[in-house]
């Protein structure tokens, strides 16, 4: 009856294990970035809890704008416009939301595209944070049937 035991207990604490290790890796999966996207980079000033943002080249530029108020646990609209990608088309745009050196889980969602070519919407709807922080980072990840890209900006939320 103990030898049983002991192997139920070992079974149990390889299966632990072994969602442990597959969780990891879906993680990994579901966050990792594209190898060669193209950067585009906001400007490091700008306070989207106030204003739209912009991140872009001197070619392409992406415009992000959070409908305050953005709060903990409520739904929050998101606009995004872009610029410059005339001789590509967009298949998909993701938001991705995350702290830096603190594991929040994935809080990533799919904009929608509007009837112009240049206008995405959606919305999301941040954890709270249990330490109390409130800086996040942004990331945009657009696939386009050419290049993918990453626009990068920063949110802090207030109250």
């Amino acid at each position: 009856m103990k030898k049983l035991a002991i192997i139920n207990l070992l079974v149990a604490i390889v299966v632990i294990i072994l969602l442990g290790v597959a969780g990891a890796y879906l993680q990994k999966l579901v966050t990792h970035e594209p190898v060669n996207a193209i950067q585009l980079i906001s400007t490091p000033d700008c306070d989207l809890s106030k204003a739209p943002c912009m991140a872009g080249n001197n070619i392409r530029n992406i415009n992000l704008k959070l409908i305050p108020p953005i709060n903990y646990l409520k739904k929050f609209d998101i606009e995004l416009d872009v610029k410059g990608f005339t001789e590509e088309t967009i298949e998909r745009v993701i938001i991705d939301f995350s702290m830096t050196d603190m594991e929040m889980g994935v809080s990533r969602f799919e904009l929608k595209q509007l009837e112009g070519k240049t206008q995405w919407r959606g919305f999301a709807i941040l954890p709270v944070c249990i330490s109390g922080r409130k800086d996040w980072q942004i990331q945009i990840f657009m696939k386009t049937n050419q290049n993918s890209y990453i626009a990068h900006y920063s949110l802090v939320i207030e109250g």
